[in-house]
């Protein structure tokens, strides 16, 4: 599914060149690589303290958030407007238990901070949500239950801000779901996910 695609300056010089940077957020450290490869392990309140050189220069930013992180709050504090060329932000949330549903709301409350720390000024045009819910989660009824209920709060409030955004200066024109990783989601099971964002559906913003 693509819809709604637009190629602006910001776009056409993503293609040219990419500086990447892949953090992990588990247990109380974080794992990154750089764009040299080099894979650190730092404390979080290093990351957030500018103990990653070069972080500020990345335009393509890739987060791992694990369910089990007891620091997964300092993601956000990881505050995008310190990284102003990000072009393309890709969020993978990784799910340590399926019954977890305390971890799972922190993780989704930290992608919005995330989220609203974007500034109207960040080249940002192309946003990748991998596993941003699990089909357990889809076939147990949690939608009519109160973590459902939790969980649709945050993700409507980003998808307000991302809209907001769109609607903006920012160059934003394609918003990826991505399933966990070896499952296929069927038809119903994608219109319950993205259920959880309906302003950028309406948009025609969603890709998957």
């Amino acid at each position: 599914m693509s819809v709604n695609r637009r190629t602006t300056p910001h776009t056409r010089q993503s293609m040219k060149m990419t500086i990447p940077f892949n953090l992990d957020f588990n247990h109380s450290v974080v794992t990154y690589q750089s764009s040299n490869g080099v894979y650190t392990t730092v404390g979080t309140d290093a990351l957030i303290n500018g103990g990653v050189g070069g972080l500020e220069n990345a335009t393509y930013l890739d987060l791992t958030l694990h369910t089990g992180a007891p620091d997964i709050a300092g993601v956000a504090r990881l505050d995008l407007a310190r990284m102003p060329g990000v072009r393309t932000l890709k969020i993978n949330v990784a799910y340590e238990t399926q019954d977890d549903n305390r971890g799972v709301l922190d993780v989704w409350k930290s992608i919005l901070a995330l989220v609203r720390s974007i500034p109207d000024t960040l080249p940002l045009c192309r946003l990748v949500l991998c596993s941003p819910v699990t089909r357990e989660m889809l076939r147990s009824g949690w939608a009519r239950a109160p973590f459902g209920h939790a969980l649709g709060r945050v993700t409507w409030n980003i998808d307000a801000r991302l809209v907001r955004l769109v609607d903006g200066t920012a160059p934003v024109d394609t918003v990826v779901l991505v399933p966990p990783r070896g499952e296929n989601f069927t038809a119903d099971e994608w219109h319950r996910t993205t259920s959880l964002f309906p302003a950028l559906r309406d948009y025609g913003m969603l890709e998957f």
